[in-house]
């Protein structure tokens, strides 16, 4: 985690506490504990993430972060549904008109300033544990763009330094990706339908784009390798380990793992891996 001057930190809670005393024991606490959440050069600030990090310093991080993103999110939502910038402005609108069509302005009152932002549907933003993930389309150069410009949003209005260099880029592939367990894909997905005319009925393709995710089997099977319950091929093999159990209690285990695997991967699109995993487990506990 990183984290950054306690006197931001204070202001932050101040927003959602009116309690003076606690602001103020909170304040010495920071400032008592400030070894543990910013560097010792109070010019520069630089954050940074040691091993002497405590709960309270994990705490502080979440609690800054959410607060960032509570302010993000509503933003985020806001301005992919505000009306695009009028462009009557400008002398030559045919070769700005492209460019401008999806721009959205207005003003926040947090940040009290105007903000202009890219209308993109196509921009996702999640976070897991310690890490932000932003997923978007284009370019490599309308990726390092976007590095940049959120590098400086957060310097600028949330007064934390990020050094771009932490802000990794990485090209997804075009066919799929391993995220959380799953591997994930868009795949095409066409339905016939038939169109009415005032006069006439033709019938045609309609295409559309969803998310296909599919449960890593190769992944599971080497799982299960581990454990012994196959081979590398994916064969099952007695665990000789449970044979001194009772007939309850190896049903209890098995119970216990496979819904452990499915309730994780039940998402997957293709429930063929999963039952492979099942067949799998079932045999050892015959």
């Amino acid at each position: 985690p990183h984290l950054t001057h306690p006197e931001i930190l204070v202001r932050t809670f101040r927003r959602w506490i009116q309690d003076a005393p606690f602001l103020h024991s909170l304040r010495s606490v920071l400032h008592e504990h400030r070894n543990l959440i910013i560097s010792s050069n109070l010019d520069q600030l630089i954050l940074i993430a040691s091993k002497e990090n405590t709960r309270l310093s994990l705490f502080l991080w979440n609690y800054y972060a959410y607060e960032c993103e509570s302010l993000l999110v509503p933003l985020w939502k806001r301005f992919s549904h505000s009306r695009s910038l009028p462009y009557e402005s400008f002398i030559e609108r045919t070769p700005f008109y492209r460019k401008i069509e999806h721009i959205a302005i207005f003003y926040h009152k947090y940040i009290k300033k105007s903000l202009w932002f890219l209308k993109d549907p196509s921009i996702h933003y999640v976070k897991y544990r310690e890490r932000s993930i932003i997923a978007l389309r284009g370019a490599y150069l309308l990726v390092k763009k976007w590095r940049y410009h959120l590098t400086n949003f957060w310097q600028c209005h949330f007064h934390l330094w990020l050094q771009p260099y932490r802000i990794y880029i990485d090209e997804l592939s075009n066919n799929c990706f391993s995220f959380l367990g799953y591997l994930l894909s868009v795949k095409m997905k066409t339905a016939v339908v038939r169109i009415k005319m005032l006069d006439d009925s033709f019938i045609t393709d309609l295409i559309t784009k969803e998310f296909d995710p599919i449960a890593p089997t190769t992944l599971l099977i080497g799982s299960l390798v581990k454990e012994k319950f196959c081979d590398i091929s994916g064969h099952p093999i007695s665990r000789l380990a449970w044979t001194g159990l009772t007939d309850d209690d190896i049903l209890d285990r098995f119970d216990r793992i496979w819904r452990n695997i499915f309730h994780y991967h039940s998402g997957s699109s293709k429930k063929d891996g999963l039952y492979h995993m099942k067949y799998i487990l079932r045999l050892p506990c015959a």
